[in-house]
């Protein structure tokens, strides 16, 4: 016989799969578009970003916003996800920025960002900017733990939900989602 839900059964979504839009496989550089291939092209602000041994590296504060092009059409969706792969011990505030409007292409005015917190066991921290980052609304945590080599995925969907993910060796486990 098939197998029947009940109320009680909890269904987890699956992780979204995600194509990769830079691997930062290039050689050392003080900028993260130099030496980037065909249709990536990164906006920064606020910060020392370069490409460090194959791998985004930030050695001051800072983002790093995503406006290049993919083949298979527009850059961003109604609905998004990004992932981070903690690459070095974990660090408080290592964030992924999703749904950025407004303002300039280094500068966004509106957007959502999902930052790894290591308190309380680890976090991942939701929050949202209406000011260009100048202040954030806390709109929840999801409890995750990450470690180095764990990769952070993140959506946003249209309807205003957001999901994370954590992905390593051991598989991948969903942290939960939260309605914003």
């Amino acid at each position: 016989p098939m197998p029947t839900a009940t109320d009680s059964d909890a269904v987890v979504p699956a992780r979204p799969n995600l194509t990769t839009l830079d691997d930062f496989n290039r050689s050392n550089a003080n900028n993260l578009n130099t030496g980037a291939p065909s249709g990536v092209a990164w906006s920064q602000a606020n910060g020392d970003l370069r490409v460090n041994n194959n791998q985004a590296s930030a050695s001051d504060s800072g983002q790093a916003i995503w406006n290049g092009t993919r083949a298979s059409g527009p850059t961003f969706g109604t609905t998004q996800a990004a992932s981070l792969r903690m690459a070095n011990s974990t660090t408080t505030n290592d964030c992924v920025i999703l749904k950025a409007t407004g303002g300039t292409a280094n500068s966004p005015s509106s957007y959502l960002r999902a930052c790894y917190q290591t308190t309380g066991g680890g976090r991942v921290r939701i929050s949202t900017t209406t000011n260009g980052g100048s202040s954030f609304t806390n709109r929840g945590d999801l409890v995750l733990n990450l470690g180095s080599g764990d990769t952070l995925t993140v959506k946003a969907s249209a309807n205003g939900t957001v999901e994370a993910w954590k992905t390593n060796g051991d598989g991948t486990t969903y942290a939960g989602s939260l309605v914003i």
